[in-house]
């Protein structure tokens, strides 16, 4: 009994040792990414293309994407973009990059939202070699600001028992949404748009109801 004893003690911590050194291994040398538009090297602040002002709000939402050999994964976010003086720069931290390893070369973007007028943009590619372990993870070299172009103006004005609702012909791609009810459930607008050199604009039935409306981007 004493020496079976002796054994399993002697063999239990040479067998142990190995796994858990592995797993440490592994931890150590995943690939990370730094999740900001605003580090050393890296200046590229999400702004307005029309006043240069940095965006920031509930309604904006800025999300990492990593290409794949098929397509774009979202690995981190959507997060909020920073205020006051910051205005335009957001700052996540380390982002481990899922099945890459440190020293890797990997591809980004970064994708900007607006969640109440659905727009979305996306940044040029980036192509980023990682860090991780002992190294810190990398920053976005290379990385662009984006210039998101600033709120479109909708007017609404009486013709008979008809609304014409028009905007900036530079926005002709943007939707004419509809709400018969608040909170809101939208749908598209079923009037044809009708442009000349500087204004688009559709007309819509006069209701006795209130209807609301907002211009999202396609």
């Amino acid at each position: 009994m004493k020496l079976n004893w002796f054994i399993a003690a002697l063999v239990c911590p040479i067998i142990g040792w190995p796994v858990s050194a592995v797993a440490d291994n592994a931890d150590a040398v995943r690939g990370t990414i730094n999740f900001a538009n605003g580090a050393a090297q890296v200046n590229a602040p999400i702004v307005f293309a029309e006043t240069g002002w940095g965006i920031s709000g509930p309604d904006w939402r800025v999300e990492l994407l990593l290409q794949t050999s098929s397509n774009l994964v979202s690995i981190a976010g959507p997060i909020g973009l920073e205020s006051g003086s910051l205005a335009g720069y957001f700052f996540a931290g380390s982002i481990p990059v899922p099945g890459m390893t440190s020293g890797e070369s990997a591809m980004f973007k970064i994708r900007v939202q607006n969640v109440a007028t659905q727009f979305s943009a996306e940044s040029d590619p980036v192509d980023v070699t990682l860090g991780g372990g002992t190294v810190p993870p990398a920053n976005l070299i290379g990385l662009k600001g984006l210039q998101i172009p600033g709120p479109v103006s909708l007017s609404i004005t009486n013709s008979g028992t008809n609304l014409i609702l028009s905007w900036p012909i530079s926005a002709f791609d943007m939707k004419l949404q509809v709400s018969d009810e608040f909170p809101p459930t939208w749908r598209s607008a079923a009037s044809v748009k009708s442009t000349n050199e500087s204004s688009v604009w559709m007309t819509v039935d006069l209701r006795t109801s209130s209807q609301f409306f907002r211009l999202i981007s396609n």
